[in-house]
């Protein structure tokens, strides 16, 4: 599918529709699944490599937010100019 393709131009405003329409906190994955149909649909050997890096990616900081104490640690402080 390329940019200038009728294909695309049906594509795009479909997903966002989909993206507004979809609750905050599931936008993620609307996303993530249209990456993966827009590049597999160009070339399936890309959607193969986005899945390699995908899932490592989004594993390692779950998974070491905890060991790094990232969760429990407060907010910093908002700053404000003063006048």
């Amino acid at each position: 599918m390329f940019f200038n393709s009728l294909q695309f131009l049906v594509f795009f405003p479909v997903i966002c529709a989909l993206y507004f329409a979809t609750p905050n906190r599931f936008r993620w994955v609307l996303l993530l699944a249209a990456s993966y149909y827009f590049y597999m649909s160009w070339r399936p050997e890309g959607g193969r490599s986005n899945l390699i890096g995908t899932f490592p990616a989004l594993g390692v900081p779950t998974s070491l937010a905890p060991v790094l104490g990232a969760c429990d640690s407060p907010p910093p402080p908002s700053r404000t100019v003063a006048d």
